[in-house]
């Protein structure tokens, strides 16, 4: 029953840990230091595809199904797959500002910056607001055969970076993300 909550919160975990390093990147950029661009771009590539192709299709489920189980409290929620949808959004925005930095591209500093803080703030509060009121309310009102029903009809996708195959492009990114792992451990 909890299967699909385990792994929805371990991609919740790393999309928190692939974002760290973006922050890191962004901070270098906002102190005028060179970052790492090119895992900058691998980040955000990342973010708009996985999430989209994998993750939210599974929450969308769920939260289709808590509609109709507990419309009120899902009322109270808010809309999550416009939540999704902004956040692609965002996703897309900021991209754009980051293909323009790469491209020498005239562009304020301040913009780029302004476009960088809303969609890493928007993702680290869309996942607090799916913890701590999604997911529980999601545990209270579905059915154990609710959970087996969202189950069968997830598609699985591996995820290209925390999965069992690296995607090649995101190599560097799954060492860095160890490297800060180890780092933080000492």
């Amino acid at each position: 029953m909890v299967k699909v909550l385990d792994a929805l919160r371990d991609e919740h975990r790393n999309f928190s840990r692939v974002l760290e390093i973006l922050t890191r990147q962004i901070e270098f950029f906002e102190k005028a230091e060179e970052p790492d661009y090119d895992l900058a771009e691998k980040i955000v590539e990342y973010l708009k595809i996985f999430p989209d192709l994998s993750h939210h299709p599974k929450e969308d489920l769920l939260y289709q199904k808590l509609c109709l189980r507990d419309p009120r409290t899902a009322d109270l929620m808010g809309d999550l797959e416009t939540e999704h949808q902004k956040l692609a959004e965002l996703t897309s925005a900021f991209e754009i500002k980051l293909k323009n930095v790469l491209l020498d591209a005239e562009q304020p500093r301040a913009e780029f910056m302004d476009a960088a803080n809303e969609f890493i703030d928007f993702f680290r509060s869309h996942i607090m607001l799916e913890e701590l009121r999604f997911f529980p309310a999601a545990l209270r009102a579905l059915s154990a055969e609710d959970w087996r029903e969202i189950e069968v009809n997830l598609a699985q996708s591996e995820d290209p970076i925390f999965g069992e195959n690296i995607a090649v492009p995101y190599v560097d990114l799954r060492n860095q993300i160890y490297e800060i792992a180890t780092e933080q451990q000492i």
